[in-house]
């Protein structure tokens, strides 16, 4: 794994590995998109974000992908970037291959911003569940702020996948003080 800070050497990197096929994974609000055009453009290809393949307002992420036309659409490609949260698991669903992961990390003040969130070392169950509380003291408790929705499940893929550590990139991108 290579951490770097900017996407120019996000860009030597995949460069130097004779990368072709590029994912670029992280929470929402990272910065992926934004890297993922910085890096196609260099490497004039085609963005696909999985956000374009979701099918919206169902209250889930993974299960409402349309996964035969995001296939359908990246299999015509000898070069591309893709990016999205819960991307190797999207992949996976799609019979989609890349042949680097890049992970974006929002830092601040020097630290990763959602270590909390992301890399936890208690159990998820019972970290939801405080999460659950939590939300439910500023919902006032109605029924709708009782559920994390897509925030669980980003939680739930990183406990389980932890694409922040197999990652072949990890870019630390500085937030706005």
């Amino acid at each position: 794994m290579v951490e770097v800070d900017t996407p120019d050497a996000v860009i030597d990197v995949l460069k130097t590995a004779g990368s072709r096929c590029v994912g670029i994974d992280g929470i929402n609000g990272s910065g992926k998109s934004t890297l993922a055009k910085a890096i196609a453009a260099k490497f004039n290809c085609r963005v696909f974000c999985l956000d374009d393949y979701l099918e919206r307002e169902k209250g889930g992420f993974l299960e409402f992908i349309d996964y035969n036309r995001l296939k359908a659409d990246v299999s015509n490609e000898k070069s591309y970037v893709i990016e999205g949260v819960c991307l190797l698991e999207a992949l996976d669903r799609a019979y989609l291959r890349i042949d680097a992961l890049v992970y974006v990390k929002r830092r601040h003040l020097g630290l990763w911003a959602d270590e909390r969130d992301l890399d936890l070392n208690e159990s998820l169950e019972d970290f939801l569940e405080g999460e659950r509380r939590l939300t439910a003291m500023v919902t006032d408790g109605r029924e709708e702020g009782l559920n994390l929705g897509l925030y669980e499940a980003i939680i739930r893929y990183h406990y389980k996948i932890r694409p922040q550590n197999s990652a072949h990139v990890v870019y630390f991108r500085d937030e706005q003080a």
